[in-house]
């Protein structure tokens, strides 16, 4: 693990990027990273979730994505550990995830490919 900074509003993960290359998972030291999702066949994205100290990012990684499901973007200055997905070793527990398909509330639709 290497520690990393970033400043407000860098992406530490963009959506739907290729697995490969720069496949970090992130434990957030300080600061805070927004879990951003982007509408089906919009450019709009919602906020589903603000993580804090002490959570991780990027795990998704480790069971075989190839592609990452959210962008995360630093709310704030952000302190983080970051690790190469092959720096981790993972025995799959459990299947291989399948595609999602959730609809909001607000009737707005997010697919996650498997």
């Amino acid at each position: 693990a290497k520690p990393v900074t970033f400043r407000k509003s860098d992406l530490l993960i963009k959506e739907s990027e290729e697995a490969g290359g720069e496949d970090r998972i992130y434990l957030i030291i300080d600061g805070r990273v927004d879990v951003n999702l982007t509408a089906v066949g919009s450019d709009s994205h919602e906020t589903i979730a603000t993580l804090k100290e002490g959570d991780i990012v990027g795990e998704l990684i480790l069971l075989g994505r190839v592609r990452r499901s959210a962008s995360v973007v630093a709310r704030d200055p952000v302190e983080a550990m970051a690790w190469q997905k092959d720096e981790l070793k993972v025995k799959p527990m459990w299947p291989r995830i399948m595609d999602k398909h959730f609809i909001a509330e607000d009737g707005t639709e997010y697919y996650f490919p498997a």
